[in-house]
């Protein structure tokens, strides 16, 4: 029912090349109508996979008062801005997701009154983070409310519970920087000094306040210190483990180098997020 014709398929520019398309099929059954739509039908569907088509349209050929592009670079450009989309717009969306549901929740729990279970959600919510998110802004604005609050009340274990979730918060969200760092600073301030109001115990004994205050400070200031070198690490680390991955997958020789690569940037990409 079908013939094969090796005629190479015609497209209207020059530029445009077909890809993993080198024949066209003409439908034999009597219609000349048929065959031709079919031709063009094959020959749209050249130019939508072309990869040079869309690089073209993406990435100038030539700067202008510049030289000519390099095909692989601007092959490498529209790769790499697929590969980020395809990781980056599903990560996006599930962190607004699920920052947002937990916004929700906690305002819920801190409307019915419930304190620790409002505290734990905005905590949640927080460390849904994205530079620039509201819900983040949002909930560890509440978190700092409700600290204040309890401080007021004078009830000194409630305060530290929601400063505490807010440290946290902030710190779980850390890089190769620290976000939120004014606000970490005040939470460190605010536990350092309820924590000196409480009883000290023996090692303590005959200290004073300001002396108590002072080394509590000293410690919580001391755990939140990013290294940004391990942080670049990882992010290298991660950028090589996937450029080696993709030559493995697209590569019929030396694949098991580039596998064994991967493998030691992806320990390399492991130590540099324990360490930074």
């Amino acid at each position: 029912m079908f013939a094969r014709s090796e005629r190479p398929v015609a497209l209207d520019q020059p530029w445009v090349e077909a890809y993993s398309v080198a024949t066209s099929r003409d439908v034999v059954c009597g219609s000349a109508t048929v065959s031709a739509i079919f031709r063009r039908t094959e020959n749209w569907l050249a130019r939508v996979v072309s990869m040079r088509a869309l690089t073209s349209r993406l990435v100038p050929v030539q700067a202008e008062g510049g030289w000519p592009a390099a095909p692989w670079l601007r092959l490498l450009a529209v790769r790499g801005l697929v590969v980020a989309a395809c990781v980056l717009v599903p990560l996006g969306t599930r962190v607004t997701w699920e920052g947002r549901a937990a916004l929700e929740r906690a305002r819920e729990a801190e409307a019915a009154g419930t304190f620790d279970v409002a505290v734990l959600h905005y905590r949640e919510a927080a460390r849904w983070y994205l530079p620039g998110a509201p819900w983040v802004a949002g909930s560890l604005g509440a978190l700092r409310r409700l600290a204040e609050a309890r401080e007021r009340m004078g009830d000194t274990d409630a305060a530290l519970f929601a400063w505490r979730a807010l440290r946290g918060a902030i710190l779980a969200t850390r890089s190769f920087y620290t976000p939120h760092a004014r606000t970490l600073a005040a939470a460190n301030a605010r536990i350092a000094s309820l924590m000196a109001s409480l009883p000290a115990p023996g090692v303590d004994a005959g200290k004073s306040l300001p002396t108590l205050e002072a080394e509590h400070r000293a410690l919580l200031e001391q755990s939140h210190r990013a290294q940004p070198i391990w942080g670049l690490l990882a992010t290298a680390a991660w950028g090589l483990m996937a450029w080696l991955l993709y030559r493995a997958a697209v590569t019929g020789r030396r694949r098991g180098r580039y596998l064994l690569g991967a493998l030691g940037a992806a320990t390399l990409y492991v130590i540099g997020l324990l360490l930074a």
